[in-house]
């Protein structure tokens, strides 16, 4: 029971919680309304491609998480930092859905912040997957 808290799924899980919760305030504080925008629409399609991705029985949840990260790395090589956030917000959100509701908070926050910038679902922007 210790050992789960500490090193299992709740640890995890609270880990998740803290870096969703950052990130979300990083983005709302550091990016303004366009750029907000821009990472709320990136990081929806990105979800979206995994769940697709999942959902077609192709990948597991592990693999398509790696792939995640694997463009997460290539934003942070680029500097592009909407995709950083949008890839880092999707692995979160990815991996906290594996975990059921001990991450109920990550995804939550995420949630909120897609569905404060959902107006922007059908718009076009300049974001590179």
């Amino acid at each position: 029971m210790i050992f789960d808290w500490l090193f299992g799924k709740r640890a995890h899980a609270r880990q998740l919680n803290r870096d969703a919760k950052s990130i979300l305030r990083y983005a709302r504080e550091g990016y303004g309304p366009d750029r907000q925008g821009q990472a709320a629409v990136a990081t929806r399609r990105a979800i979206q491609d995994a769940h697709d991705r999942i959902e077609q029985g192709n990948e597991e949840r592990k693999a398509v998480v790696r792939a995640l990260k694997d463009y997460h790395r290539g934003a942070r090589r680029t500097r592009n930092d909407i995709n950083l956030t949008a890839f880092t917000l999707a692995i979160i959100y990815i991996e906290a859905e594996g975990l059921e509701d001990a991450a109920v908070n990550a995804k939550q926050g995420i949630e909120d912040f897609l569905a404060d910038w959902k107006h922007l679902e059908d718009d076009e922007h300049d974001v590179v997957f």
